[in-house]
């Protein structure tokens, strides 16, 4: 049972992980990606932060950024 819990822990962070570096790439592009939001079980968190983390530097405004909408009725 906990070998089970360590192996879901770790592919959670192995995730997480993947997800904030495409954040900061994104973001470096110029583009915010709202697949992550619906398909992540963080609600994008860790995308978000690795976006946000990048965009100190980039200086990004809404304006500029290309929004990569995400169809929910996707997940129905």
């Amino acid at each position: 049972l906990f070998a089970s819990i360590d192996i879901e822990a770790q592919n959670k962070k192995a995730v997480a992980e993947m997800d904030y570096t495409a954040g900061e790439a994104d973001c470096k592009a110029g583009i915010y990606d709202e697949w992550y939001r619906f398909k992540r079980n963080d609600d994008g968190l860790a995308y978000n932060l690795g976006w946000m983390h990048a965009n100190r530097t980039v200086k990004n405004v809404k304006s500029k950024v290309s929004f990569i909408d995400y169809d929910i009725s996707l997940l129905e």
